[in-house]
């Protein structure tokens, strides 16, 4: 098994990214030099389909488990061997279907 870590070994969670969203508005309130202010009604239409990974200088921005960013490039993978006393993988998420049909 292997995951991705941060320069500081802090395990890294995910990809930043931006998801668009339409805030939906109530009231609308103009000043006197034209300037518009919203009552925001709570609600928010996101935008599933937009959704794209952050990148900075080139790179995605990954995030770790305390919240910091870094850059992929920035990154290293770390290989660990689960692997039970007679080499068999213990975890049933990473059997194929065949082996998972197989089994009782």
């Amino acid at each position: 098994m292997s995951r991705l870590v941060a320069p500081d070994g802090t395990t890294i969670i995910g990809t930043l990214e931006s998801i668009p969203g339409v805030a939906r508005i109530g009231n609308v309130r103009t000043d006197g030099a034209g300037r518009h202010t919203f009552d925001y009604i709570g609600e928010t239409d996101v935008r599933w389909n937009e959704q794209e990974t952050v990148s900075r200088d080139g790179q995605p921005v990954m995030v770790d488990a305390s919240g910091a960013e870094w850059p992929l490039n920035k990154c290293t993978v770390e290989v660990s061997d689960d692997s039970d006393e007679d080499g068999d993988d213990d975890d049933e998420d990473h059997r194929t279907t065949e082996q998972a049909r197989a089994s009782p």
